[in-house]
């Protein structure tokens, strides 16, 4: 059976994954984030680089450069804990 929804579903798709990534850019404006493709060009997870270096007390505080997901519900769960440390340690 090919119905109507098994031939939209990859651009329903496209569509959640567009909006996930707008909201997690207007969200995180610190960070550049994008979503990655495997070598045969598939979605691949989600990825995200501060837009500036870190200084090495805030890696010693435990913020990182970047952030590597399979999803944009773990990354943004990710960015939220970055924006906690960065919080807590006033950075």
């Amino acid at each position: 059976m090919t119905g109507t929804a098994e031939r939209t579903a990859p651009e329903t798709r496209l569509a959640r994954r567009a909006h996930q990534l707008a909201v997690l850019t207007q969200t995180y404006p610190a960070w550049r984030i994008s979503r990655v493709t495997n070598s045969r060009g598939r979605f691949g997870g989600w990825w995200a680089t501060r837009h500036r270096p870190l200084t090495d007390e805030q890696r010693a505080a435990g913020l990182v450069p970047s952030i590597a997901r399979g999803d944009a519900v773990a990354l943004g769960m990710e960015l939220a804990v970055q924006d906690e440390i960065a919080h807590r340690s006033r950075m």
